[in-house]
């Protein structure tokens, strides 16, 4: 996009500050409002943010060559805004009442995710034991219960020494990363895996670095957010237990969870209705209909328009049918007492991975200059970094 704003005379750093502000600014103005029960007087406060949080990526309008109004859109009209649904459904993670107002100002501006205490995390799951079975278990309707159980994941929380130590590693693999993909030519294979790579430390490394701040700052207990997505052996595993669990998190608050207790609003003590097999995997096809929807939306903040034959949208789209075929597939291969070893389960899901990417991932990126001015910024920072370095150096040896 192109158009100009009133903020266009301001420098992007000036703009950068304005967006962190107003996110900040923004979270410290609902945190006031917690006192509103979940539904229409929720949705009446946090009606102004979520079409300020649509507005804001157009802070940073034209600016295609840093890329800031894509990052803005991801954090803002994405991100906040589904927890900030959430939040009115009385769902997700700006409901645990323990959160103080920089707590929580802080959770809903930053792409993190607290981890739930273990009462909460008992709360939740009263009465809900029959919820906890696998969805390949499942072979008929499940009785009513009070509410259905948190995932695992957000119970378990990172210090902040080890995000910390994550951060640092995963920079300079990042590093590594982007002067491969900026200065050598490769392969076509070589090449796809090291820009599959690059999206995984990409993506990871924003997580790391804002969750040891907000640990160190705040005191805030962060939840898993990447975990080994290398690790995974089928499409479930790797959607819902590896991948991006902060997006997972707010998809299920918002999509997941309201299809299947079919009611929009969490109230306590009213019951969930009996909900089957097929009404679950309608749910998880669901997120990922959503997930390619809000994915082109992000692209077109960047570029204007949608990606080339709506490869974002059919990527996830996809993704999702896979996942209710391999829950097909792993009931028939269980009922014949078939057992796919853990290895080539993993390899084989790497292989579908990368093809994916490859196919429907990737090439919208490198039209819209993504992967080629990550590497340039990459090396550039680097190349500051260590020009630096020496003078620092040079300074001290001159001392």
């Amino acid at each position: 996009m192109t158009t100009g704003h009133l903020l266009a005379p301001l420098s992007l750093p000036a703009r950068q500050l304005i967006w962190i502000a107003y996110g900040f600014a923004a979270g410290f103005a609902l945190a006031s409002q917690r006192w509103r029960s979940p539904g229409g007087s929720r949705l009446a406060a946090a009606l102004p943010l979520l079409v300020l949080n649509l507005l804001a990526p157009l802070l940073f309008d034209g600016d295609t060559e840093t890329l800031a109004n894509f990052a803005c859109a991801i954090a803002s009209t994405f991100i906040s805004n589904m927890k900030l649904l959430g939040w009115v459904m009385g769902r997700g993670s700006l409901v645990f009442s323990r959160l103080t107002p920089a707590q929580f100002a802080t959770v809903y501006a930053l792409p993190i995710t607290p981890a739930a205490e273990p009462e909460e995390e008992v709360e939740e799951s009263q009465g809900a034991a029959e919820a906890k079975q696998p969805i390949e278990g499942e072979s008929q309707a499940k009785p009513e219960v009070a509410c259905r159980p948190l995932p695992s994941h957000l119970a378990e929380s990172y210090s902040t020494t080890y995000m910390l130590g994550r951060f640092l590693l995963k920079a300079v693999a990042m590093t590594w990363t982007g002067i491969m993909l900026r200065t050598t030519t490769l392969p076509r294979l070589p090449q796809l895996v090291l820009e599959v790579f690059s999206q995984y430390m990409i993506l990871s490394i924003a997580a790391d670095g804002l969750g040891a701040a907000a640990s160190a700052l705040l005191g805030i207990q962060v939840s898993t957010h990447f975990e080994n997505p290398y690790a995974a052996t089928s499409a479930a595993d790797f959607w819902n237990k590896r991948w991006n669990l902060v997006v997972s998190n707010v998809l299920r608050a918002c999509i997941y969870d309201p299809i299947m207790e079919g009611r929009l609003v969490m109230r306590p003590g009213a019951k969930i209705p009996r909900f089957s097999r097929a009404r679950r995997m309608a749910a998880v096809f669901a997120v990922f209909v959503a997930s390619g929807l809000v994915h082109e939306a992000l692209f077109w903040y960047q570029s204007g328009t949608h990606t080339p034959h709506l490869l974002w949208f059919w990527h996830f789209v996809f993704w999702g049918l896979i996942i209710v075929a391999e829950n097909v597939g792993k009931r028939a291969l269980r009922k014949a007492r078939v057992q796919v070893p853990a290895l080539l389960a993993g390899g084989l899901f790497q292989v579908v991975l990368h093809v994916m990417l490859g196919i429907f991932w990737l090439p919208p990126l490198h039209q819209m200059g993504v992967m080629s001015k990550g590497a340039a910024s990459i090396v550039q920072g680097w190349q500051l970094l260590r020009r630096a370095a020496c003078a620092a150096t040079a300074k001290t040896a001159a001392a």
